[in-house]
């Protein structure tokens, strides 16, 4: 699914960065939602599933960039569940975990603070659960947003 930010660029407005302004240039486009787990979210699992993704910036030769919007409503206490972001560096690097965060209490947590990640052209990005639940319960729900 892929909607169009509707927004300007360099402007203001609901966009994953909790009304921080879009930066002045966008890239060859404007941020899109990339992927979600819509209103039903994700229920973490005894597994280590991929959660969104995934998706791929266009091969066009430019840098590309993403963020992440994401918030955990822990149920019960967790054991296990992390989080974690695979993507390709501009260099082409392979970035496999970067942790988002990791929480076990009962309680909502959202993001505690965005991050807008730069890729490489034509590399995909995925969000991943990087550790099985092997105590508690928790609802995920996740955005990727990119440009």
């Amino acid at each position: 699914m892929t909607t169009p930010y509707i927004g300007q660029p360099g402007g203001t407005g609901p966009w994953p960065l909790q009304g921080l302004p879009l930066p002045a240039a966008a890239g060859p486009g404007n941020w899109q939602l990339a992927a979600t787990t819509g209103l039903a979210g994700f229920a973490l699992q005894d597994a280590t599933p991929v959660i969104l993704g995934p998706w791929t910036a266009p091969a066009d030769g430019n840098l590309h960039r993403f963020t992440v919007a994401l918030m955990l409503h822990v149920t019960s206490a967790l054991t296990g569940g992390g989080i974690n972001v695979d993507l390709s560096a501009p260099d082409g690097t392979a970035v496999s975990g970067y942790s988002l965060e990791s929480v076990d209490s009962v309680g909502v947590h959202p993001s505690a603070s965005p991050v807008i990640f730069l890729i490489e052209p034509g590399s995909s990005v995925e969000l991943v659960q990087a550790a099985a639940v092997t105590a508690g319960a928790a609802t995920l729900w996740a955005e990727i947003w990119g440009c």
